[in-house]
């Protein structure tokens, strides 16, 4: 359980209104567990602090070390080009991306148009061969590909064989753009984004107060704006 203040003068009010729900629910904490007055830490794989709630960086390290779909169907569109300008007609390929290699296999549907559009070209391609078998292999047990990408980034101009190195100077498909045109209308949320983010406030004394007392019913999280309660989840405001 966790009890923030945007204003540290305004947080024994809202320990009070903690202490009221939980008595109200006969909910008893352990004091020994129980900490005040802390300006940041990590909480639920979230870091807090006075700016808001944001994400824990090493909860999230796996996602952002994945590697790009689209990188991905880019180096399988070139690997079964060069295969079929080299004449092979039977394949095998080998992926450290668990999704692209399900896609082809027809295991998941790529619903993102841009993936549909990639995969409908990798198996136009798979057409042309007698056979062809991707199957997913994790990055640390895929010796081969470690070795042609530490080939490729080296600055030896020979070796003892003849590797084919092929660099991509442009995307397979030309990627649009979707544009949105939107009138910018004043909303309800302005003045509560600019005193959370920049802590601006309206210029009239009454709208400073009014915004002040809204404010403590709201919070960032991640830059969006959040209505909190100490009973109920957050609810994103749009």
């Amino acid at each position: 359980m966790l009890v923030k203040s945007l204003v540290a003068e305004c947080h024994p009010e809202d320990l009070e209104e903690c202490f009221k729900t939980l008595r109200k629910f006969h909910v008893k904490l352990n004091p020994a567990k129980c900490a005040f007055g802390v300006s940041a830490g990590k909480f639920l794989g979230y870091i807090v602090h006075h700016r808001g709630i944001e994400v824990n960086p090493t909860k999230v390290k796996a996602i952002m070390d994945m590697p790009a779909p689209r990188t991905e169907y880019e180096a399988l569109l070139a690997g079964l080009r060069l295969a079929e300008q080299l004449g092979a007609q039977n394949v095998e390929v080998s992926s450290n991306s668990n999704l692209v290699v399900q896609q082809v296999n027809r295991e998941y549907e790529a619903r993102e148009s841009q993936m549909a559009r990639y995969l409908a070209m990798v198996r136009e391609l798979m057409t042309r061969f007698q056979h062809v078998k991707v199957e997913y292999v994790p990055r640390a047990m895929n010796t081969e590909a470690d070795l042609l990408s530490r080939i490729a980034s080296s600055s030896f101009p020979r070796s003892s064989r003849e590797i084919r190195i092929e660099s991509l100077l442009q995307k397979s498909i030309e990627e649009v753009a979707d544009q949105l045109c939107v009138e910018d209308e004043p909303s309800w949320m302005n003045p509560l984004l600019s005193y959370l983010k920049e802590e601006k406030l309206p210029e009239d004394d009454s709208e400073v107060r009014e915004v002040k007392r809204k404010a403590r019913n709201f919070m960032l999280v991640s830059g969006e704006l959040y209505r909190r309660s100490f009973s109920q989840p957050l609810l994103k405001c749009i």
